[in-house]
């Protein structure tokens, strides 16, 4: 198992502040992609079962992320 270490909404925040208003757009975006960032990397627990990144992502997930 890998620890997850990244904090991408954290390390935007703090490089960006002088968005202003687009931050919060950009903070939102960030927040879909970190969560889909570690699924789509670690593995993890589904209950009592062990999910591979490639079991849970599909294609409308990846079509998201990229809009």
């Amino acid at each position: 198992m890998y620890k997850r270490e990244h904090d991408i909404i954290a390390d935007v925040a703090n490089n960006l502040q002088d968005l202003g208003k687009e931050l919060d757009i950009v903070l939102e975006a960030l927040d879909y992609l970190s969560n889909a960032w570690n699924i789509a990397r670690y593995q993890f627990l589904n209950g009592n079962e062990v999910v591979e990144p490639e079991e849970y992502i599909s294609e409308d997930m990846c079509k998201e992320g990229i809009r």
